[in-house]
């Protein structure tokens, strides 16, 4: 006895086989790198292609506890005293760094004085493959931030969207009395 398939039955076996083939193909994972993330051009346009390079594949990533005075043997980031080195962060963890940075939505944009003088909380340090090194450091007394490159700065702007920075450092640095107090001042 021989089995006969209609052929509407055919063709709906036809259409299904072929989009569950379309379905496994479409379920393969993706995997993004920072590049597929740019930089802001008007962020690139402030640091520069070689920068952004060191903070889009850094072989490592370093945080740093900084104080705001120093002596003659301390370790210093573009001038500022390092307290101590917090530790290397993975992947996941300076990522999201990277993306706060990547966005201009989270920069003061006009161009106005600051008033506080920086005095930085936090520092990290980014390093290439090629040993360049760029420092990103974090003052949240006046919200800003300063991008050192070759002893250099390269940026110092104010930031907004302080809260998530807060917390990030609150993470590494958990027992800071004026991390915790910048926290529930601002929440």
């Amino acid at each position: 006895m021989s089995m006969k398939i209609s052929p509407v039955i055919f063709i709906f076996l036809s259409i299904f086989s072929a989009l569950s083939a379309c379905k496994s193909s479409q379920d393969m994972t993706k995997t993004f790198k920072g590049q597929d993330f740019p930089f802001d051009s008007l962020i690139t346009s402030w640091l520069g292609d070689s920068i952004c390079d060191v903070f889009y594949e850094p072989s490592g990533v370093y945080a740093y506890k900084m104080r705001p005075t120093y002596t003659e043997t301390d370790t210093l980031i573009g001038g500022y005293a390092v307290d101590y080195l917090i530790g290397r962060l993975d992947e996941s963890c300076y990522a999201m760094l990277q993306f706060f940075l990547k966005d201009t939505a989270n920069y003061v944009l006009i161009d106005e004085s600051v008033k506080t003088p920086f005095s930085p909380n936090i520092g990290f340090e980014f390093i290439d493959r090629r040993h360049r090194k760029v420092s990103l450091l974090l003052g949240f007394n006046g919200n800003q931030l300063k991008i050192i490159s070759q002893e250099q700065t390269v940026l110092h702007k104010r930031f907004k969207n302080e809260y998530f920075l807060l917390r990030f450092t609150e993470r590494l640095i958990p027992n800071n009395e004026f991390i915790k107090s910048e926290l529930s001042r601002i929440h």
